[in-house]
Order: C-alpha cells, then sequence, then structure tokens
C-alpha cells in the first residue's frame, strides 16, 4: 500500500492534480489513459481484489479514493463495477460449495426490493444526515466488538430480510450496501468460508444489477472494457493469493480482521459525510454511479 501511495503522488505531480488543482474530465472517457496510469490502476485494483478476496469485502474501500486521483469518476464507477462481479465470481468458483442459498435468499429478496425506495430517498433525502447514521452505526458496532468479542449476536435468520432490505436501500441511494450485510454476517458467527461465499453470491447479484445500470447509462466505453480485460490475469492472482491468507487465519482472528475493515469503512463514511461540499454532489451524477459503494462490496462495500 505504501507502493501504490508513492505512485499516486507521482502521478498526481505528472498531471499536475495536486499543484494546479486539476482534475479528470469526463473527456478522458475516450481516450485510453497512457502507460503509467495503466500500471498505476492494476496496482490499485490488484490491492483492491487482494483485500477482497481475503476478507470477502473491502475492494471498494481501497479502489474508489484511489481511483478517483487518475480516473473520471464515469470511468472509475464501471471499472469496478465489473472487476467487482468478475472478482466475487472468481472467488465463487473455489467457494461455491459453501453458499448457503437459505441464508443468502432473504437477504437477496430483500434487497432487491429495498433498492426502489433508495433510488427514491436519492432523490428526496438527505445524504448527508443518512451516511453519517450509517458511519456512527459501522464505528460504534466495530469499535464495541474489538472491544468486547462474541458480546453481540443472532441466534436466527429471523432478522435476514430486515438487514436486507435496509442494504437494497442504502445501496440504492448512497451505495453503501455492505456494511450492513457483513454486521449481519459476524452477528450471526458465519465460519469464515460461508461468510465469503455468501457475501459473494449477494454481490453478484447487486454487482451486475449496478454493471447493467452503467450499460444503460452508456458509462461502459472502450477504455473501461480494456482496463478491465488487462486487471483480469490480476484479479485471478489475487483470489489465489486471498484464499491461501484465508485458510491460514484462525477464525477468531478473521473475525477481528472484519471488525477492523468495517471500522475504516466507518471512518471513510464519516469523512465523506463531514467534507466540506460532499452535499453538493449532483444527484444525477451520484445515481448514475452506483458502483461506488462498495462492497463489501464490493461496491457495493464490497
Amino acid at each position: 500500500m505504501l507502493a501504490v501511495a508513492a505512485t499516486i503522488l507521482y502521478v498526481c505531480a505528472r498531471r499536475r492534480l495536486v499543484a494546479g488543482g486539476e482534475v479528470p474530465t469526463e473527456e478522458d472517457q475516450t481516450v485510453v489513459p497512457e502507460t503509467e496510469i495503466v500500471i498505476l490502476i492494476s496496482v490499485i485494483a490488484f490491492a483492491a481484489t487482494l483485500v477482497r478476496s481475503t476478507l470477502g469485502f473491502g475492494d471498494a474501500l481501497i479502489s474508489m479514493p484511489l481511483l478517483a486521483f487518475v480516473l473520471p469518476l464515469r470511468v472509475a464507477a464501471p471499472y469496478i463495477a465489473a472487476l467487482s462481479v468478475f472478482n466475487a465470481i472468481v472467488i465463487l468458483v473455489q467457494e461455491w460449495r459453501h453458499i448457503s442459498f437459505r441464508e443468502t435468499g432473504p437477504l437477496i429478496a430483500a434487497s432487491l426490493c429495498g433498492i426502489p425506495f433508495g433510488v427514491w430517498l436519492l432523490r428526496d433525502g438527505d445524504p448527508r444526515l443518512v451516511t453519517g447514521l450509517l458511519a456512527v452505526l459501522v464505528l460504534s458496532f466495530s469499535s464495541w466488538n474489538l472491544w468486547k468479542p462474541e458480546s453481540l449476536r443472532l441466534e436466527t435468520d429471523r432478522s435476514a430480510p430486515l438487514f436486507g432490505l435496509i442494504s437494497g436501500v442504502l445501496g440504492g441511494a448512497y451505495n453503501t450496501a455492505g456494511p450492513t450485510l457483513v454486521i449481519f454476517a459476524t452477528l450471526r458467527r458465519w465460519p469464515v468460508e460461508r461468510f465469503r461465499a455468501n457475501l459473494q453470491s449477494y454481490f453478484i447479484v447487486g454487482g451486475t444489477v449496478v454493471f447493467l445500470s452503467h450499460i444503460w447509462h452508456g458509462h461502459v466505453t472502450v477504455p473501461v472494457l480494456k482496463l478491465f480485460a488487462i486487471c483480469v490475469p490480476l484479479t485471478i492472482l489475487s483470489a489465489a493469493i486471498g484464499r491461501r491468507i484465508t485458510r491460514s487465519i484462525p477464525t477468531a482472528r478473521f473475525t477481528r480482521y472484519v471488525h477492523v475493515g468495517l471500522l475504516l469503512i466507518g471512518l471513510v463514511l464519516l469523512g465523506r459525510t463531514l467534507a466540506p461540499g460532499s452535499d453538493d454532489d449532483d444527484p444525477a451524477e451520484t445515481q448514475s454511479s452506483p458502483s461506488t459503494v462498495s462492497d463489501d462490496s464490493g461496491h457495493q462495500t464490497q
């Protein structure tokens, strides 16, 4: 990650993003980035997919803030959406035996029901208020579980539709479906393999909907597809490495790492809420780029 940060500073200086205040424009959608930018994007993609392959979520936490330095949002968003879906597929090829459709079915169905309400909330709601509340919830939950592990848990899946509905609403409105799903998974104490597999089954469905929306809005351009093709081998490699890392981590430590990831996501959400001018974002732009979630994505905070 230090290498990624150093490379970003170098590229920012070269492109005068820091000194001159310039930002990537939508005209860049029709131009394939120069070699050094492609290399940087590949490094970011590898780091993000490695985190996703290891923990099962968190790729958008790394990729979207970093890619914003070098790509316009309408290129970065569909690119990450495509990479997220492919990463989930690669993980599930290895972990499909651990999927529990009985557990993921209610989550996915309720989430799809919540997405339309989320889109409506995007138009009429206060994004800073909702994102701020979610940040406080995620920070409180992860901090408590890091302080007192095993103190909170759900004994049944009866609340799965509620968590799924909330994820759909937050994903449709503010691209933040991932944290709610991860909270539910940790409360249910899913084993490591099932945790990763179940989340990917959800992210495939949600990510596919997101990517299709990008196609509908015309955001999937030739540069997006070329960048995706370049990073496909890196995604496969990171999935293999992530699986080996996961198998070497004891369950208790893995759970702790998950809460650390949630803590970082909460900090990012809080920073987004407190950032000056964050409430002046163009709603149309936000709606047309739903993959800035993540994950936990994703992507969703895939």
